[in-house]
């Protein structure tokens, strides 16, 4: 039997809980730690460590947690112990994907399998949050509008041909066991698409190469027809969301992590350029390549989170045209920053 959940949180702001973040330095990583240092009520009640390849480079100067040295793909040091582990180390690499797939599948197994082999080190299993994907679920059917919870793919889909996914359902059935075998607590929240200031606006993410162009040159270009949908969570609520799982969520739950607002790709292209206009008082020009590629993905891509928003008692906190507003001018700063 899977072990029973325990308070995460400490009452009376008694017993420091450890943490242990994987992945600091991407996306999810970055929405975690930047939660946690401006929350005063999390920075008193939980010591949050973070590892890095080479933890003398450190993540610069606002960066508040401890940390440590290394690599997920290898067996784990001799480290602290931890109530919590957050497993958000995982590539989410387009171009690695398509271009070496069996890299891709082999990364993620390994590193469940080092992870949990660092959970089992400790006297008391901890908890483990893995940030799976809803990339598990395939293509998604048109007519699904938003993909529930409890939606079996496997009934509705063809077999997965990407090895992401195919990585994250192995990584989520080890797991598992691990939490059957009483190795762990093992929490299992699937990621959507994001918005927010730690977005790479370099990578294969279309809302960041959205802003990053509009930035640059008021231009943006979509490759595609632009009709896939998708739907954004902006980074911030998406820390509040997995931190609220790590309190309160269990191993017999799959929890949603996205928004159910749902836009095409040239709707958000037009919203980026609208909301470039009201900030900057300056236009912007579209432009609809419509161009296929590996690189595309699902033409769907929206979750249902109506369970997981009532299991969590959460709701979004900030809307898609504030969170690409946050952006722009992110991105605005930190380009005059660095021409100076």
């Amino acid at each position: 039997m899977p072990l029973q959940r325990p308070l995460f949180f400490p009452k009376n702001g008694s017993c420091m809980k450890k943490l242990l973040l994987l992945g600091r330095s991407g996306f999810v990583g970055s929405c975690i730690s930047d939660l946690w240092s401006n929350s005063k009520s999390l920075s008193s009640t939980i010591d949050l460590y973070s590892t890095s390849r080479d933890a003398t480079k450190g993540f610069g100067p606002l960066d508040k947690s401890a940390l440590l040295q290394w690599d997920v793909l290898e067996s784990a040091p001799k480290l602290p112990v931890f109530d919590v582990i957050v497993h958000a180390a995982t590539p989410a690499s387009s171009i690695l994907n398509v271009s070496q797939p069996q890299l891709m599948f082999k990364q993620i197994v390994l590193g469940m399998e080092n992870v949990i082999e660092l959970a089992s080190r400790c006297k008391v299993p901890p908890v483990v949050l893995f940030t799976s994907s809803g990339a598990v679920y395939g293509d998604i059917p048109q007519e699904l509008e938003r993909i529930p919870e409890d939606w079996n793919r496997e009934l509705d889909s063809q077999p997965l041909t990407s090895a992401y996914a195919r990585g994250k359902v192995v990584a989520e059935s080890m797991l598992k066991e691990a939490t059957e075998a009483g190795k762990c607590v093992g929490l299992i929240a699937r990621l959507f698409a994001f918005s927010g200031v730690h977005l790479p606006i370099e990578k294969h993410f279309a809302i960041g190469n959205f802003v990053r162009d509009v930035v640059q040159s008021q231009f943006i270009t979509i490759r595609s027809d632009g009709s896939s949908v998708r739907s954004y969570m902006d980074g911030h609520d998406l820390a509040l969301w997995l931190l609220r799982i790590v309190a309160v969520g269990s191993p017999d739950e799959i929890y949603h992590v996205g928004s159910e607002r749902a836009i095409s790709i040239r709707d958000l292209a037009s919203l980026v350029a609208e909301r470039f206009e009201i900030l900057t008082n300056q236009a912007a020009q579209i432009e609809i390549l419509g161009k296929s590629s590996p690189l595309d993905g699902v033409y769907r891509y929206v979750p249902s989170t109506y369970r997981t928003r009532q299991l969590l008692g959460l709701d979004e906190t900030v809307t898609l045209e504030t969170s690409i507003d946050q952006m722009i001018l992110h991105t605005i700063n930190t380009g005059l920053k660095q021409e100076k």
